[in-house]
């Protein structure tokens, strides 16, 4: 096939004047849309993005294409209906899937307007069943004149698809003969529309091609062994806090910040459709986000010589930690912030991550941290989780509150624990119990803070029973 804005085909013009041929070709259009309409549903998976566009080549001669053309002018069907001739993937991409459609039989079309703070809006292409009329766009599903009734559907409609590409088009059951209304431009009028009754894309002067678009995102890369400058420490890397109510216990952190450079190559996009690869981004010329012909070259981040704070504590021990406001987030040019251990830990060490985020004038961000060990007063730890039970052995654990321990065990009816088993177990938080019978057991885990064991709890940590080991079964004759 030959693309339209070539010379024309002569069997065109000899299908136009042969009533034959034009049933022939009714009939080829009705098979191969009622075959897309079976395929539908295992062609199109996932909703895509999208361009439509129409091509109108400017001859060099009107009257005589043998004489060839001098350009060809690309018409792209922007969100708004209008009349662009370059691609903006602002207002130039559109999405087709089966999302409003379960079935996934039929495709819509429709576009996705980002609203900040409100959640996503969804305006869909229709189109009036009346011959060249303007197309619309609604900002509902609609009822009629879209993609979802049989009648009036748009497809991805594969003509020459190989070649060229697809068309976008409406079939219509015209007193049980197919139609087709093609998605096209009216370069006389500006205005894109449904063409009249066609039968074949060639036919329709102006009609639409639909391509798949390929986004590629790429972020900011710098270029290894430029950097200067940023966060040269963060002090203390590793530090241990321990309770004292009054005063409270507090650690004071440092850190030495300076002006940030270096060279980077600035994020882009780029859209690949038709085999060219568009690529956009801002090339610091103060034009913001363009199209350039190729992908961004090397710049310089400038003498980044402003920058703010923030200093935030997270993990499972940061509940116990704040800042002088009582928050655990601090958002200020302090370069040496004081943390509280406000409230006292009585589950066991845990451990707190202090993360310091300077954010440049630019944009870009450093980070660095220090991690807290939010100890617990020396003491007999709790039960961290129910044991695991098998059928001869059970895993006991505890919270962290020692570096020592010693583990006991007796029989649930012995009532002392007289005649319990024991291990010193050294610094660990669990255990595995042996030789076990299918009672229930109670067991103690016992802290040593200096040289010394605790006294054991009055009560015990916990308590497990054993499972019931395996019948065995033997098959035979």
């Amino acid at each position: 096939m030959k693309k339209l804005s070539n010379i024309p085909n002569s069997d065109l013009k000899m299908r136009r004047s042969n009533i034959n041929m034009k049933t022939m070709v009714q009939r080829l259009a009705i098979c191969c849309l009622l075959l897309w309409c079976f395929m539908g549903s295992t062609m199109a998976q996932t909703d895509k993005p999208y361009v439509i566009k129409s091509n109108d080549t400017i001859w060099n001669n009107p009257e005589d294409h043998s004489q060839g053309y001098s350009s060809i002018e690309s018409h792209y069907l922007t969100h708004a209906l209008t009349d662009v001739t370059t691609f903006d993937p602002e207002t130039c991409i559109w999405y087709s899937g089966p999302v409003f459609n379960v079935s996934g039989t039929h495709h819509n079309y429709y576009f996705i307007e980002s609203v900040p703070g409100q959640a996503d809006k969804y305006h869909f292409l229709s189109a009036p069943l009346a011959d060249n009329q303007p197309l619309g766009v609604s900002a509902d599903l609609p009822t009629t004149s879209h993609l979802k009734n049989p009648d009036e559907i748009y497809y991805f409609y594969d003509w020459d698809q190989d070649a060229f590409g697809g068309g976008l088009a409406r079939g219509h059951d015209d007193n049980g003969w197919w139609t087709v209304h093609w998605v096209s431009y009216n370069k006389q009028e500006h205005k894109w529309e449904t063409s009249e009754d066609q039968y074949h894309f060639y036919d329709a002067p102006g009609a639409a091609r639909y391509r798949e678009v390929a986004i590629t995102s790429h972020e900011i890369t710098i270029v290894e062994g430029t950097e200067s400058g940023g966060i040269a420490s963060m002090t203390p890397a590793t530090v241990e806090m321990d309770y004292v109510a009054s005063p409270l216990t507090q650690q004071v952190f440092a850190a030495s910040v300076s002006a940030y450079t270096y060279v980077y190559i600035p994020a882009y996009i780029t859209y690949n459709f038709e085999g060219v690869n568009h690529y956009f981004y801002d090339d610091g010329q103060g034009q913001g986000v363009m199209e350039h012909g190729d992908i961004p070259g090397q710049q310089s981040s400038g003498n980044n010589t402003t920058w703010t704070y923030e200093w935030k504590l997270t993990g499972e021990g940061a509940q116990f930690l704040s800042f002088a406001s009582g928050s655990d987030v601090l958002t200020t040019d302090a370069t040496s912030p004081t943390v509280y251990y406000r409230h006292e830990n009585t589950q066991g060490h845990k451990w707190a991550t202090l993360t310091l985020t300077v954010t440049y004038a630019d944009g870009s961000k450093l980070v660095k941290t220090s991690s807290i060990n939010v100890k617990t007063v020396c003491q007999n730890p709790a039960q961290a989780a129910a044991p695991v039970v098998n059928h001869n052995d059970v895993t006991v654990s505890w919270y962290p509150t020692a570096t020592q321990y010693k583990v006991e065990w007796k029989k649930a009816s012995e009532e002392n624990w007289n005649n319990a088993r024991s291990a010193e177990v050294g610094n660990v938080t669990s255990y595995t119990i042996h030789d076990l019978e299918q009672v229930q057991y109670d067991y103690r885990v016992i802290a040593k803070c200096g040289d010394e064991y605790l006294d054991p709890p009055t009560s015990p940590t916990g308590t497990f029973t054993p499972e019931e080991a395996p019948d065995l079964m033997i098959y035979g004759s």
